[in-house]
C-alpha cells in the first residue's frame, strides 16, 4: 500500500502526460518552423499564465529556498521571491505601451534584437543562450536525480536520463504546442503541490520538538543584506528578459493578452516563493538537528506524520510528482526555445535555410541539446551552481541588448556593428575579473552587465545625437 501511495502520483502523472503528448502528436499536420515555435499564436492570457508560471517556477529556486533556508536565515528565500518582479514590469509595460503590440509579430528574440542592432545581434544571442539553456538543461536534470534520490530512494541517473528522453521526445515531435499542453497538466501538480506545503508550513507550527532531537544552539535566522543583495540582484537580473520566458509574449493573442498573463504569472510567482520560503523559515524556528542527507522537508515530513505511514507515503508521492512536473515543465520549454534559438538565430545568420529544412534542425537540435546537458549533469550534481553558471554565460553578454531592444530605448536607428560588439566585450571583461577576485556583495556578473548597458547606451546615444 505504501509503494501505491508513494508511486501513485507519479504514475498518474506520467500516464496523464503520455495521453496529453499522444493526442498532440496524432492531431499534428506537418508543422512549419513557425507553427513548432509559436504554436496557434493566439492564446489568451489564461493559457500564456499558465505556461509562464509552469516553465519560470523551476526546481532549483524551491529546493534552494525549502532546504537552504535553515543555514541561510530567511535571506535566500526572500532575495529569490523578489525575481518575478521583472515579469511584473514586463507585464506593465506589454499592457500599457503602444510600441508593445508589435512583440507578437516575433517568433526569436534574435529577431527582437535584430531591429534595434541589426543582423549582427542575432549570433551573438544565438550562442549566448544556447550555453545558457545547456546548463539549464544540467540543472534541471540534476534536480530529477536529487529528487528521484531524496524522495524514492532511487539511484536517479538513468532514470534522470529517461525523463529527458521523455521531454525530448513530445517537445520535438509536438512543437511549443505539445509544450503549452503538458505545462496545464504540469500547473495542476503544482497547485496541488502549493496547497501540501502550505499544509507541511502550517502543520510544523504546531510540532512538539523533543529536545533530543534539537540543536544545542538556535539556528541563525538572522537577515543577512549584503547575502540579500548579492543573490537578488543575481536572479532578478538572471531571469530578466530570458526568451524561455519572452516567447510567451510572442505567441500571445495581442500584447496586452500577454502582459495581463505577466503581471498574474509574477504575481503567482512571488506566491509561491514566499509560501517555501515561510516553509523553511518554520523549520529553521523550530531549530531541529538534522542529521542525515535526506533534505530537511523530508525529515520534516516524517515527523509531521508521525506514525501514520499512509499519511507520509501519500504527501511523499506528491511532493515527488510535483517537482518532477516542475523539472519537465521548465525542461521543454528550454529545449524548445533554445533549438529555435541556434536555428534561426546562430545557424541562420551563416547559412540561409529553408523553412522545412529549419524544422528538422530545430528537432535534431533539441534531441542533441537534452544529450549534452545530461552529460554536464554528470559531472556536476549542485544545481544552485549550475543555475549560477548559466547566469555568469548571460547576465553580462546580451542581456543589457535584449532590455534596449524590449523598450527600444529613444529613436533607435542604423546601429553598427561596433556597439554591441563593444559592449558585449567590456561585460565579458568585467565578468572575467571574478576569476581573480573574491566575490563582493554585488556580483561581478552584475558589474559585467552594467558595463554592457552602459556602453550600449553611451553608444546609442552619441549615434542617434542630431547634426
Amino acid at each position: 500500500m505504501n509503494d501505491i501511495l508513494l508511486y501513485g502520483p507519479v504514475a498518474i502523472y506520467l500516464l496523464a502526460l503520455f495521453i496529453i503528448a499522444s493526442k498532440v502528436i496524432m492531431n499534428n499536420e506537418a508543422l512549419t518552423a513557425e507553427q513548432f515555435l509559436k504554436g496557434k499564436s493566439n492564446y489568451t492570457w489564461v493559457v500564456l499564465t499558465i505556461t509562464l508560471v509552469a516553465t519560470f517556477i523551476g526546481p532549483g529556486f524551491s529546493v534552494g529556498a525549502v532546504d537552504s533556508v535553515s543555514s541561510m536565515g530567511w535571506t535566500f528565500g526572500l532575495a529569490v521571491a523578489c525575481t518575478p518582479i521583472h515579469m511584473i514590469i514586463t507585464g506593465v509595460f506589454l499592457s500599457k505601451s503602444e510600441r508593445a503590440q508589435k512583440i507578437t509579430s516575433y517568433r526569436t528574440a534574435g529577431a527582437l534584437l535584430e531591429d534595434t542592432f541589426g543582423q549582427i545581434s542575432r549570433p551573438i544571442l544565438g550562442i549566448g543562450l544556447v550555453v545558457l539553456y545547456i546548463f539549464f538543461a544540467a540543472q534541471l536534470i540534476t534536480g530529477s536525480i536529487v529528487i528521484l534520490e531524496v524522495v524514492f530512494g532511487l539511484s536517479g541517473e538513468a532514470i534522470a536520463i529517461l525523463i529527458a528522453i521523455i521531454v525530448a521526445t513530445y517537445s520535438l515531435s509536438c512543437g511549443i504546442s505539445g509544450v503549452i499542453k503538458t505545462d496545464i497538466l504540469q500547473f495542476i501538480f503544482l497547485a496541488i503541490l502549493l496547497v501540501f506545503f502550505i499544509f507541511i508550513g502550517l502543520s510544523i507550527g504546531e510540532l512538539k520538538i523533543s529536545p533530543s532531537i534539537q540543536n544545542q544552539q538556535p539556528q541563525d535566522i538572522t537577515f543577512n543584506f549584503p547575502l540579500f543583495l548579492g543573490i537578488a540582484l543575481t536572479f532578478l537580473l538572471g531571469d530578466a528578459f530570458q526568451p524561455l520566458y519572452m516567447q510567451r509574449a510572442f505567441f500571445g493573442k495581442s500584447s496586452k493578452q500577454a502582459g495581463k498573463a505577466f503581471i498574474i504569472g509574477g504575481t503567482l510567482a512571488i506566491v509561491w516563493f514566499l509560501t517555501i520560503t515561510w516553509v523553511g523559515l518554520s523549520i529553521a524556528d523550530k531549530n531541529i538537528s538534522f542529521t542525515n542527507d535526506q533534505g530537511r522537508i523530508i525529515e520534516v515530513l516524517n515527523l509531521i506524520s508521525g506514525n501514520n505511514e499512509l499519511l507520509y507515503f501519500l504527501i511523499l508521492g506528491i511532493i515527488g510528482a510535483g517537482f518532477i512536473g516542475l523539472i519537465m515543465s521548465t525542461l521543454d520549454s528550454v529545449l524548445n526555445t533554445a533549438s529555435g534559438t541556434l536555428i534561426d538565430d546562430f545557424v541562420g545568420y551563416f547559412i540561409q535555410i529553408d523553412e522545412d529544412k529549419k524544422i528538422v534542425l530545430m528537432k535534431l537540435s533539441i534531441a542533441a541539446l537534452s544529450i549534452i546537458g545530461a552529460v554536464i549533469a554528470s559531472f556536476n550534481s549542485n544545481m544552485i551552481e549550475l543555475m549560477l553558471q548559466a547566469y555568469e554565460i548571460w547576465i553580462p553578454t546580451v542581456l543589457a541588448m535584449v532590455i534596449i531592444s524590449f523598450f527600444r530605448v529613444g529613436c533607435i536607428t542604423n546601429i553598427p556593428k561596433s556597439v554591441p560588439i563593444i559592449g558585449i566585450t567590456t561585460g565579458i571583461a568585467i565578468w572575467s575579473v571574478s576569476l581573480w577576485i573574491p566575490d563582493p556583495v554585488v556580483p561581478w556578473s552584475v558589474w559585467g552587465f552594467l558595463a554592457n548597458f552602459s556602453i550600449l547606451i553611451s553608444g546609442i546615444s552619441f549615434l542617434n545625437k542630431p547634426e
